[in-house]
């Protein structure tokens, strides 16, 4: 939180403050965007054929919850055996733009999925138009633009360090996510 623009960052940067000045023990791991939070909208980006977004197509790394739940189990028990650990640790998946990410979608889909990129301004009307809350709205399309800024690439190795081995690759969830909508 310490360096990211998203709009969610001041809520951690408190919080990392808070724990700095506790005098207690701390490790913080920052976990990059959930792979996740773009699959709930697949059914509805395949019957449309378009995957709406305002990141300005730019390179984007999330990982899955279970490797960022992995990767801080793995912490908390390299902490308790009194392993050393670094302060901070920047979490963050395999490395896709949203061009890919739309043409991933689309080979499983078997039908044209292409990825639309509106202002942020658009892309909140298009989700309050869908039924989400405009203040969750308004965030959601603010985290997207700051994507455009590199605000959800993670250039770090340090999920994969935690976990020891690679997290899942984004090709494989998109796969089992389409599937999953499909079928």
């Amino acid at each position: 939180a310490l360096t990211t623009a998203l709009a969610v960052a001041p809520d951690h940067k408190e919080t990392e403050e808070v724990l700095k000045n506790s005098g207690l023990k701390y490790v913080f791991l920052s976990n990059g965007w959930y792979l996740e939070n773009w699959m709930g909208s697949i059914a509805g980006s395949i019957t449309a054929g378009g995957i709406l977004g305002s990141n300005k197509g730019t390179a984007v790394s999330p990982a899955t919850r279970k490797d960022y739940a992995d990767a801080t189990a793995n912490a908390a028990l390299l902490a308790l055996a009194g392993k050393p650990l670094k302060l901070f640790y920047e979490l963050g998946g395999t490395t896709f733009k949203f061009t890919e990410f739309a043409e991933k979608v689309s080979k499983h889909a078997g039908k044209p999925v292409v990825y639309v990129d509106l202002s942020e301004a658009d892309y909140k009307a298009k989700l309050v138009s869908f039924g989400l809350p405009e203040g969750f709205a308004g965030i959601a399309a603010a985290c997207d633009a700051a994507a455009a800024e590199g605000g959800l690439l993670v250039e770090s190795t340090d999920l994969e360090e935690l976990i020891d081995c690679k997290p899942e690759d984004w090709r494989k969830h998109v796969e089992k996510s389409v599937k999953a909508v499909i079928n």
